[in-house]
């Protein structure tokens, strides 16, 4: 009986833990995790405002690569979208330090769930010697025809 209640107690915190890591999103994990493989990431996009995209065709890849890029030309990452789609996300133009993160991709019954995170990164410099950023990640995962949920997660500062 002990080991019964014991049991329960434990498998309660670890609920009450993964809530908290998500920020208080339920994170009862029913399908698999996606694998991915990351792109491009970085603090410098011509897309300054706050974006999740998903993409799953040449023409949409490569009209994001140009707003991204901005004036700058060159070869963009060749994706073959019979096999594959991509997931960017986009912070939003800020002075602090920061960078986005993709946790996990996870397939649930009836969608994909992108959980990522804008984790601040420590020690800040002086915000008025800092131009504006803006923290992104592009990531390539399997193409799926499910639709796909963004879930942003709390996550500590990194040093």
């Amino acid at each position: 009986m002990m080991r019964r209640q014991a049991a329960r107690a434990f498998s309660s915190l670890v609920l009450l833990v993964l809530v908290a890591i998500a920020g208080g999103s339920a994170l009862a994990q029913v399908g698999p995790t996606v694998p991915f493989v990351t792109v491009v990431e970085g603090r410098a996009s011509g897309v300054h405002e706050p974006a999740q995209v998903v993409i799953r065709d040449q023409a949409a890849w490569l009209a994001l690569w140009r707003r991204h890029m901005g004036a700058v030309d060159g070869p963009f990452p060749v994706i073959n979208f019979s096999r594959d789609m991509v997931m960017a996300i986009f912070g939003g133009e800020s002075r602090e330090q920061r960078r986005v993160t993709i946790r996990r991709i996870v397939r649930e019954p009836d969608r994909l769930e992108v959980w990522y995170a804008l984790v601040a990164v420590r020690p800040l410099p002086n915000a008025e010697e800092v131009a504006p950023m803006v923290a992104f990640q592009i990531v390539r995962l399997a193409r799926s025809p499910l639709p796909v949920k963004f879930v942003q997660v709390k996550a500590p500062q990194v040093d």
